[in-house]
């Protein structure tokens, strides 16, 4: 890719883009129309939504029957599981989801996240370092 594709390509990322295209891009060749025209389509929702929240956020009082504390982690829960593709990956996840519970249940409320996510980045890199090591 010339250095200006990839300035839009980065521009246009979202996090559901770069877990889709972190999949696909591993195991093909994709078409850079289709790769630009996926970040398109979500950029462009994602700039919509934050127009019409800005304007129409007031008009909606009552969030909860949306469910949107269910749907976004079970939307990033599903984009996690579209990239698991070995054992130590689904250690890791493993470790990291009871971690965040772990330190969530110990009061850590603005920090579980962050905290667990760098427990499992760590673990994994160790993990997979462990077993690459030579005997």
């Amino acid at each position: 890719w010339k250095r200006p594709e990839l300035a839009g390509f980065a521009y246009e990322l979202t996090d559901e883009t770069f877990a889709i295209h972190s999949i696909r891009l591993a195991e093909e060749a994709v078409p850079k129309a289709e790769t630009f025209a996926t970040n398109l389509t979500a950029q462009i929702s994602w700039i919509a939504g934050t127009v019409l929240g800005v304007f129409g956020g007031r008009l909606i009082t009552e969030i909860e029957p949306f469910a949107l504390d269910y749907a976004l982690p079970a939307m990033f829960i599903a984009l996690l599981v579209m990239q698991i593709k070995n054992n130590i990956q689904i250690a890791v996840a493993i470790l990291a989801g009871l971690a965040s519970v772990g330190l969530y249940l110990l009061g850590l409320n603005q920090w579980y996240v962050i905290l667990a996510t760098i427990l499992g980045a760590t673990a994994g890199v160790i993990l997979e370092q462990w077993v690459k090591k030579p005997s």
